[in-house]
């Protein structure tokens, strides 16, 4: 760990002695969730095409989901919507922490989340919280 910086956060440093950047880590696991979100929609592609192939043969939904891969496109959907969903938030969360620790207000940084102060605080609270764990 780095002195602390003009908020009182210790910085913490990467291997290669360069500022840890919470931000930048948060969009990098974003972007992984996002190329997973391909495979998701290939594999949802590919099980639709089946139960559209079951139904032109006059099967019910039943007959279908007892034929259907597991898992689900349901739970699939399920899945991939949770772990995309968390990811955006840990980003919203390391983006607002370090546009606050660069001075900005709650108020400027809800204007350009498209949120209110309020959300905003309490956004940072979580991710303050998260960092406890």
């Amino acid at each position: 760990m780095e002195p602390d910086d003009r908020f009182g956060q210790p910085r913490h440093v990467t291997a290669g002695g360069l500022p840890e950047d919470p931000p930048l880590r948060a969009l990098a696991d974003l972007v992984a969730v996002a190329e997973q979100m391909v495979e998701v929609m290939a594999l949802i592609r590919e099980q639709a095409a089946d139960i559209r192939g079951c139904r032109a043969q006059g099967l019910t939904y039943r007959e279908i989901v007892a034929r259907e891969s597991r898992p689900l496109i349901v739970q699939i959907l399920t899945d991939a919507t949770a772990r995309f969903e968390g990811a955006g938030t840990r980003f919203r969360q390391a983006k607002a922490a370090a546009l606050r620790g660069e001075g900005m207000t709650l108020e400027e940084i809800g204007v350009l989340f498209g949120l209110t102060r309020q959300r905003i605080s309490r956004l940072l609270q979580d991710a303050a919280a998260s960092l406890e764990k």
